[in-house]
This record gives structure tokens, sequence and C-alpha cells, in this order.
């Protein structure tokens, strides 16, 4: 039942229950001070069932005991972020330089196509009108507000591309849970399983990368992506 539930969740759902169990790991490591940048981000915003939820996987029965008191420590940064008066919001400091897709790709050894696939999957990049009919993928204004990400043009009639700022860009690569795909892959026995999985739960990936993933080969990925997400080059 679970692993039907499981194959039923889109990729948003999916990636969402992957950061979570990711924030656990961290507070069952270190407590809620372990949080910081956009995992200390990313909890604050969670709804309080989620919340809740995110807490009994990362304390266990503990944090349902009659001992505890089912909220977090008031010197914990938590604490201070869902509770401290807020300030005026400023808005972030315009980036000029940032770090490209390309940038990003280099850092984490990995192409460029599926790099932009994977920041577009978790709402970093989005596919916006340009130019009349043109679409490119481009920084969201959320992401942009937030101080993320900007797009930048190269000379006057330049064409607009997607930056992101380095001081965050750590926490942007932890959000696309590269790793966590690795590893289901990895859990999968067989090469038809593995790209059964990568189609199933990432199929937004480029072909290229569903086959040196799954050790299949391109023309049989190609040939077996389901019609509904497509044929990525």
């Amino acid at each position: 039942m679970q692993a039907n539930k499981t194959r039923n969740m889109t990729d948003a759902e999916i990636s969402h229950t992957l950061q979570m169990m990711d924030v656990a790991d961290r507070i069952g490591i270190g407590g809620e001070d372990n949080l910081s940048g956009l995992p200390l981000t990313f909890f604050g915003r969670l709804s309080d069932p989620d919340r809740s939820r995110c807490l009994d996987m990362a304390y266990g029965s503990r944090f349902g005991s009659p001992e505890s008191t089912g909220v977090a420590a008031s010197h914990s940064l938590i604490y201070q972020a869902m509770n401290q008066r807020k300030a005026p919001a400023r808005p972030p400091e315009p980036i000029t330089e940032g770090l490209t897709v390309a940038d990003i790709a280099a850092r984490m050894g990995m192409d460029k196509e599926t790099t932009t696939r994977l920041l577009e999957a978790n709402g970093w990049l989005d596919l916006a009108p340009y130019a009349g009919g043109q679409q490119r993928r481009l920084v969201p204004d959320a992401v942009i507000l937030k101080g993320y990400g900007a797009n930048l043009t190269a000379g006057l009639h330049g064409v607009p591309f997607p930056v992101f700022s380095p001081e965050h860009v750590e926490d942007i690569i932890w959000s696309l849970a590269w790793d966590t795909i690795t590893e289901g892959v990895d859990a999968q026995p067989t090469k038809k399983g593995k790209a059964t999985w990568l189609f199933s739960h990432h199929g937004y990936l480029p072909d290229k990368a569903i086959a040196d993933l799954s050790g299949a080969g391109l023309r049989t990925i190609k040939r077996n992506r389901p019609r509904k997400n497509g044929t990525c080059k």
C-alpha cells in the first residue's frame, strides 16, 4: 500500500518529502540549532501538521512523550525564527554578479541540461515568456524577491539569463536532493527497475541523465519513455 502511494505522488510532493527527511536528519543529529540557511527557511514555512511530522521523524517517540512539551526550546534558532518580532522587510541587495547554471553544474559535477531540469523541478527556474512568442528559463519573481537569484542581461540588447547568489548556492544545491535521487536509483536491483523508478519519480530529467543513472542504453530510454513525460533531448 505504501509503495502504491509513493508511486502516485507528484514530483513536487516527492521533493517536498525528501527535503523534510533531510531537515529531520539535521535536527536528529544536532537539534533545532543545527538548522541554518535554506533548511531553516524550509522548516519555518512548513504547515503545522508537516512541522509536527518533521519533528516526529527527527525525535521519534521522544517527541510525543509526556516529558516533551512539543515546543522548540526558547533558545533554539527555530523558536527565534518563528517567534521573534518581525522587522520591516527590506528588499535584498541586487545581484550584479552571480553563479550561472553552468557554474552550478560544474560544482555538482554534472551537465548543464540536467542541472537546468533539477533547478526547474524545484522552483528555482521557470519557463517564462520572452520577446513576444519566445520562452526562456529564468529565475521566478519569488526567488528574486528573497535574494536567491536574478536575471541579468549582457550588453545593451542582450538576452536575459539566470544567475544565483554565491552566498546561497550551497543551500540551492542541497534543495535539489541529488544524493537522494542517486540513492533511490541504487536501491533498484535491475537496469529496468532503475529506469522505471526514474521515469516515475523524476521524469523531468533528460534522457541521457536517466540512461547514465540507470545503466540502460540511450536508445532504450528514448524508446520506453512514457508519453506523458515527453522526450527530453
